[in-house]
């Protein structure tokens, strides 16, 4: 269904009558642990085909004027994808967290299909707080639960082409989520590469900036830091309008023929050395 953000505060879902809104958190909210730092993995607000409205909402400017409705430290996303992360990831799965530049090992991902996967689901309430119902659509169904206990039916559209983010430091943009760099680091302050389409580390650091939190005496296993693998390609930086201001501070261009491209002066455009 396409809702708005308002029947989030309908007493047909809230635990009582005239209880106060679920946060930030949506539905669905997995817990890491030990020791996560209040880093949860969890939905927002929003149904259906506005998932991620709400998402977008709370990173602008005036929301964050008056108050901070923002998810600090966690990794938000809509309740699809945690229903889908659910169903792939049992309770107990191992999760690593790290804090990378990204880049591919092959930047063709010819092995990738563009065309999204697609997932049916229902969405329940059932087992909350505890390991819930899984909400697969055809095991829903087979459960027999009854369709008074369904809050959501869709499809969710799953993205299965890797795509690597571009680094690009300095704490701009670092509010509102949209560079991918939420601690407002500097390229310096990096060490290694992930790469998205192997899901490998190659000479991966942690940034010392930030705390190690979970399983701290456990190092990264040796099947995501593979010594052999030595070969990769960083994503092309960002370009800026000749007769932007940011192209007053570029340090370096990509030439095209006899077209100049001023490169972001945030974005490094060279492959980091792997130690």
């Amino acid at each position: 269904a396409d809702e708005g953000y308002l029947a989030w505060d309908n007493d047909e879902y809230l635990p009582t009558a005239n209880a106060s809104w679920r946060g930030a958190f949506g539905w669905y909210t997995a817990m890491v642990v030990p020791n996560h730092g209040s880093q949860w993995t969890h939905g927002t607000y929003g149904w259906g085909a506005n998932k991620n409205e709400m998402i977008e909402a709370v990173r602008g400017v005036f929301a964050n004027m008056f108050s901070d409705p923002r998810s600090n430290g966690c990794t938000r996303v809509n309740n699809e994808v945690i229903a889908y992360l659910r169903q792939m990831a049992s309770v107990g799965t191992p999760i690593i967290k790290v804090y990378a530049l990204e880049g591919y090992r092959d930047i063709s991902r010819d092995g990738y299909s563009e065309t999204p996967g697609q997932w049916d689901y229902i969405l329940t309430k059932n087992g909350s707080r505890r390991n819930g119902q899984p909400s697969d659509r055809a095991q829903v169904i087979a459960d027999g639960t009854p369709r008074d206990q369904w809050l959501e039916e869709g499809t969710f559209q799953v993205n299965q082409y890797p795509e690597a983010e571009v680094f690009l430091e300095g704490s701009q943009g670092a509010e509102s989520s949209r560079n991918g760099n939420v601690y407002a680091l500097d390229y310096a302050d990096m060490t290694g590469v992930y790469l998205v389409d192997d899901g490998l580390l190659l000479g991966y650091q942690h940034p010392s900036q930030l705390k190690v939190g979970g399983h701290r005496h456990r190092l990264l296993p040796e099947f995501v830091t593979p010594t052999e693998v030595t070969d990769f390609e960083m994503p092309r930086c960002p370009t800026v309008r000749a007769d932007s201001h940011l192209a007053s501070r570029a340090t370096h261009v990509y030439r095209r023929g006899r077209r100049t491209e001023y490169v972001h002066p945030r974005c490094h455009p060279f492959k980091p050395e792997i130690q």
